[in-house]
C-alpha cells in the first residue's frame, strides 16, 4: 500500500483564494476611497518633489504591503502542507502497527486451529472412551482431569499472552477506523478468554466442556455457518478469524485523518 494516491495537492484552496481576494479588496477600497477625499492633494499637477516624495514612500509602503501579504499566503500553505505530511506520518505508523497486530492475530488463528482444536479433540475422545469402559467415565481420582485442566490451562495463558500483545501494540493506535477495529479485537480475544475460563471450571467441576457463552454466540450467529462448525472444537476459531478479518478490512479501507480531531 503507498502514500502516492493519499497526498494532498499543493495548490491554493478555495479558503487562500478568499483570503488573498478579501485582502486585496479591502486595500483597492481604502486605496480609491482615500484618492478620492483627497484628490486636491494628491493631483498631480500640483505636486512638488516632496509630493513625489510621498508618492515614492506610498508605493514602497504598497509593495511591502503586497510582500506581506504574499509571506502571509506562503506560511499558511507551509503549515498546511506541514500539517498534511504530519497527518500522513501518524497513518504510516499506525498503519504498520495495525499490520504487527494482525501478525500477532494470524498467529492466535493458527493457536486456535492447532493447538485449542488438539486439546478439545483429544478431551472429547478419552471422555467418549471413559464412558464406554465399565467404570462409566472418570471419577473424582482419576488424573484424567488434572491432566486435561493442565492442557486447557496452557492455552488459556497463551491466549492472554496474544490478547496482552495485541494490546501493547495498539496503545498508539489513532487513526478512528483501525482504533475501532483494534477495540473489536481487544473484545473478542476477551471473550475467548472467558469461554476458555469457563471451560476450566467445567473440568475443575468434573464435568464436559460444553457449555458455550452467549458472546461468542452472538460473534458466531452472523458468520453463515452449521451447528458443525459451531462446535467447541471450532467456535473460537471462528472467534479468532472474526478479529483478524476485522483489522484487516480496516487497515484495507484505512484512509488519513487529521489526528487533532479524533
Amino acid at each position: 500500500m503507498t502514500n502516492n494516491r493519499r497526498r494532498t495537492a499543493r495548490s491554493l484552496t478555495t479558503g487562500d483564494i478568499v483570503i488573498l481576494t478579501i485582502v486585496i479588496g479591502v486595500f483597492l477600497g481604502a486605496s480609491i476611497l482615500g484618492g478620492a477625499v483627497l484628490w486636491n492633494e494628491l493631483n498631480p499637477s500640483k505636486w512638488t518633489a516632496a509630493g513625489w516624495a510621498a508618492v515614492g514612500a506610498w508605493v514602497a509602503g504598497f509593495a511591502t504591503f503586497l510582500a506581506a501579504s504574499v509571506a502571509l499566503l506562503e506560511s499558511h500553505r507551509a503549515r498546511k502542507s506541514a500539517e498534511s505530511a504530519l497527518q500522513q506520518e501518524y497513518w504510516r505508523v499506525d498503519i504498520g502497527t495495525s499490520l504487527r497486530v494482525l501478525d500477532t492475530l494470524r498467529s492466535l488463528v493458527r493457536y486456535m486451529d492447532h493447538d485449542l482444536n488438539g486439546v478439545i479433540v483429544g478431551y472429547r475422545g478419552e471422555w467418549d472412551s471413559a464412558q464406554e469402559a465399565e467404570y462409566g467415565g472418570p471419577d473424582e481420582t482419576s488424573p484424567f482431569w488434572a491432566y486435561h485442566w493442565g492442557k486447557l490451562n496452557s492455552v488459556h495463558t497463551a491466549v492472554q499472552d496474544y490478547r496482552a500483545e495485541i494490546e501493547t501494540a495498539g496503545l498508539s493506535i489513532r487513526t478512528p477506523g483501525l482504533r475501532e477495529a483494534l477495540n473489536t479485537a481487544l473484545s473478542t480475544t476477551g471473550v475467548i478468554e472467558k469461554q476458555l475460563n469457563k471451560w476450566l471450571s467445567d473440568i475443575a467441576i468434573e464435568d464436559q466442556i460444553n457449555t458455550v457463552l452467549g458472546e461468542v454466540d452472538e460473534i458466531t450467529k452472523n458468520q453463515d455457518l452449521d451447528d458443525i462448525d459451531k462446535s467447541p472444537e471450532r467456535v473460537l476459531s471462528i472467534c479468532a478469524r472474526h478479529a483478524q478479518r476485522t483489522m484487516l478490512d480496516a487497515a484495507k479501507f484505512s484512509e488519513v485523518v487529521n489526528p487533532w480531531r479524533t
